[in-house]
Parts: C-alpha cells; sequence; structure tokens
C-alpha cells in the first residue's frame, strides 16, 4: 500500500540514528507499532486497583 507522506527530515534522521532502524519505512512502522502499544497499555490501565491478584500460583504449571 502506497502513501505520500511528508515527515520532518530532521525527525526522520534522529529516528534512524536513535532507533538503528534500517530504512524509513522501517522507522515508520515501529513508530505505528508503539502507538498502538501505548493506545494498548492505556486500556488495561483502566483496571488498576480494581483486580485482585492472587499470590498462589499453580504449581503444576511452572515447574
Amino acid at each position: 500500500m502506497g502513501n505520500n507522506l511528508e515527515i520532518d527530515n530532521r525527525l526522520m534522521r534522529q529516528a534512524l540514528k536513535g532507533s538503528g532502524l534500517p530504512s524509513k519505512e522501517a522507522a515508520i512502522e515501529e513508530g505505528l507499532r508503539l502507538v498502538v502499544n501505548v493506545h494498548g497499555h492505556r486500556s488495561i490501565r483502566r483496571f488498576r486497583g480494581k483486580i485482585v491478584f492472587d499470590a498462589v500460583l499453580n504449581k503444576k504449571g511452572m515447574t
């Protein structure tokens, strides 16, 4: 799927240098994955303090 995007050149250089990713496409995909991940975590955080944690684990499955 082709897209024409205008992306700040300085921002792209920083992203490529900081991430070590090989291409602009890889940097964009990684950025999109990060956005999806962060928003997914936000939906999980709404359960904070509402779930009771049972510290007793099933040892049969843990060995």
